[in-house]
């Protein structure tokens, strides 16, 4: 129940000191809850707080080690502190677990995309793009970052008429 409040009033009703205080509580009695060391990573990163928040995740990953989704997102955070070697590890432990899982290939092309590495990126993501058509609006903002703009407008409009 304090895990539900804390991430009510971290997604929804964005009462972070609230929030902070029930994932606390949530982990104080039950400290091996990977899905509220995994909430409580993200609550951490918004604010501003990336060295705990890594921390924060690498506990959901002890406790749930078979979850992909534990792995693939811990890369998203190496990625937002800089750590591109380190996100690129985690993406592919991620695949090890999961074998194509969209939330890697999302984070991988992200990774790519903050590299500098446009052309791996777009791949990255087209081949998203056939495993999962319901990330499309990632994809499209890869194609626009990556100069090609006729791509992205096009599926824009894919998009919008969907």
């Amino acid at each position: 129940v304090y895990s539900a409040l804390a991430q009510l009033n971290l997604y929804s009703l964005w009462k972070f000191e609230d929030s902070e205080k029930y994932f606390k509580k949530a982990l104080e009695i039950n400290p091996n809850s990977a899905i509220t060391h995994y909430h409580y990573s993200w609550a951490l990163h918004l604010f501003g707080r990336n060295d705990e928040a890594i921390v924060e995740h690498k506990l959901a990953q002890k406790y749930d080690p078979f979850n992909p989704q534990h792995t693939a997102w811990l890369g998203q955070l190496y990625t937002f502190t800089g750590r591109y070697d380190e996100a690129v590890a985690e993406v592919y432990k991620s695949f090890e677990i999961r074998k194509d899982y969209p939330i890697g290939y999302l984070v991988l092309g992200r990774t790519y995309l903050d590299m500098g590495r446009n052309e791996e990126a777009l791949e990255v993501h087209k081949k998203l793009a056939d495993l999962d058509p319901s990330w499309n609006p990632d994809i499209c903002l890869t194609y626009f970052k990556t100069g090609h703009i006729e791509e992205a407008e096009r599926l824009l409009k894919e998009i919008e008429s969907a």
